[in-house]
């Protein structure tokens, strides 16, 4: 062995020595060695099998990553894969938390998340040389890793594992949400948080290791991140797809492989018309839906297919799901994002013109304690509230239901829009006096943004909209108006401020140009 391997090894032995197991892949895999843990990319792993691979990642990265690194954060760039899951948990045994880079971002949107968090490293398992070399461009102290090829991992042998992280005071994860701004606010996410939020969930789905958890829906969302979450420490096996395709997941559904399943919206839509009016094998627990507002036919439609729907209400910073509405409510209680799960705690703080509609604080054991770099610290309250800036109520039963967001914030196929982002983007055109994003109700998305523009001039029959486009490259597609308007003026109050309701009504037509 050589020298340098061989301090790194008794590194380890010492830090491991004499303590109690801590890693939750590990623990699973003496508990249950031969349970399944993960399909994916047409392989099967039980949680032995994937506790061995992780643990030869963890020994190479452990060697490879520069001793200079401080431990802070490593992004993880790429699709859902088996090497995303499986380098996650090596990052993790090593006592490391991970970025979650959202892979439909603009490169300019990654560089600015990448030198907020102070990132140490970059781990790009994507075949886009172009993007990498901008982000190294931008960002020369960064260091930019790839996969590890197979070969190596073949010929790496563990001696003692490592066991580093999943303390519940650590930080496991990093993820961005956008803010009223066109800053977006870093959420750490701890292992505590996490393991909350996973006994919440377990309790309302009555999930148990005999459990197979269908994940489509992406890795570096919080919603895809949980679900591999919750395999660690509940034991369910978790069957990965790269990407959601209808009739591959109608299939599995319908043959058996999976009895849990995250969707969005416009999942469910494309899913409905080829279940059969039987539904899905009884031993199909639940259709987790998140993401936005479903409509009364599409559950009428799952209603009278027997789809055991539950939607739910959560956040970034509530790390999944905090509230969740029962299948047999969902006709009952339309509307409704449903009851606090596990020990959340929920009041509704009433504005001035309503004494029943007001903002929306939650308290309980799976927010997170902050926002990276104390950021909008005001948003905790000292004894403990998180102010969430959505409004809504509670009815009579307790049931939560949600109005608007105090932060206009717009969700299209469960990604998360801030208008005011792209409102600065527009107002960049120099033709554009001021501009105006609002969420129009879509039957596909949920939500889609459309834009509202005012020229400094009233020649609106020579402008060309379609400039408008070449100021919104740095912006992730989905975020891109799915529909532009001149006005005259926009609608204002006797102080001057813009009533942006009426823009999503009829009254629109009459400041149109």
């Amino acid at each position: 062995m050589p020298s340098k391997k061989r301090e790194n090894q008794t590194l380890i032995n010492f830090q491991n020595s004499h303590k109690e197991l801590h890693s939750w892949l590990q623990k699973q895999a003496q508990k249950h060695p031969e349970q399944v843990a993960l399909y994916a990319e047409n392989q099967t792993y039980t949680f032995n099998e994937l506790n061995q691979r992780v643990q030869k990642l963890a020994h190479v990265w452990f060697d490879y990553l520069p001793k200079s690194l401080d431990q802070n954060y490593l992004a993880i760039l790429g699709e859902n894969s088996l090497g995303y899951i499986e380098n996650t948990l090596a990052f993790w045994e090593l006592g490391w938390a991970i970025q979650c880079l959202n892979r439909r971002l603009s490169v300019e949107e990654m560089i600015s998340q990448l030198k907020n968090s102070q990132c140490q490293g970059l781990l790009d398992l994507t075949l886009d040389v172009h993007r990498r070399e901008k982000i190294a461009k931008a960002l020369p102290e960064l260091k930019i890793f790839t996969a590890i090829p197979e070969e190596v991992l073949a010929k790496q042998h563990v001696i003692q594992p490592i066991d580093l992280g999943y303390r519940l005071e650590q930080v496991a994860s990093l993820m961005y949400t956008s803010g009223t701004t066109a800053n977006a606010k870093g959420v750490p996410q701890k292992f505590k948080h996490h393991l909350a939020s996973i006994q919440a969930t377990k309790e309302s789905l009555q999930v148990d290791a005999s459990d197979c958890w269908l994940c489509a829906v992406p890795l570096f969302h919080i919603s895809g991140l949980s679900i591999v979450l919750r395999s660690l420490v509940i034991g369910h096996s978790l069957r990965l797809y790269a990407k959601f395709e209808a009739a591959r997941i109608h299939q599995d559904l319908l043959t058996g492989q999976g009895t849990i399943f995250s969707a969005v919206t416009k999942m469910l839509q494309d899913l409905v018309p080829m279940v059969p009016d039987e539904g899905y094998p009884k031993s199909m627990k639940a259709i987790l839906l998140g993401g936005g507002p479903v409509s009364l036919q599409l559950l009428q439609e799952c209603h009278k297919k027997q789809l055991p729907v539950m939607q739910s209400y959560g956040m970034t910073e509530s790390c999944s799901q905090v509230f969740a509405l029962p299948f047999a409510d969902s006709l009952r209680k339309i509307g409704s994002a449903g009851k606090p799960l596990g020990k959340m705690q929920c009041k509704i703080v009433p504005t001035l013109n309503d004494s029943k509609i007001g903002e929306i604080l939650l308290k309980g054991p799976n927010i997170v304690d902050n926002y990276l770099h104390q950021q909008f610290s005001e948003r905790w309250r000292e004894d403990g509230w998180f102010h969430t800036g959505d409004l809504g109520y509670l009815d009579e039963e307790g049931y939560l239901y949600l109005v608007s967001r105090l932060s206009e914030l717009i969700i299209s196929g469960g990604e998360n829009i801030y208008p005011n982002e792209i409102e600065q983007h527009l107002i960049k055109h120099p033709d554009v006096k001021e501009a105006i994003v609002v969420g129009e109700n879509d039957t596909t998305w949920g939500q889609v943004p459309i834009a509202f523009l005012q020229l400094h001039t009233q020649k609106a029959d020579t402008f060309d909209l379609t400039s408008i486009y070449d100021y919104l490259q740095p912006l992730a597609r989905y975020k891109w108006p799915k529909a532009l308007y001149l006005v005259k003026d926009f609608p204002r109050t006797a102080s001057g401020k813009i009533q942006k309701r009426k823009l999503l009504t009829q009254e629109r037509v009459n400041f149109l140009e």
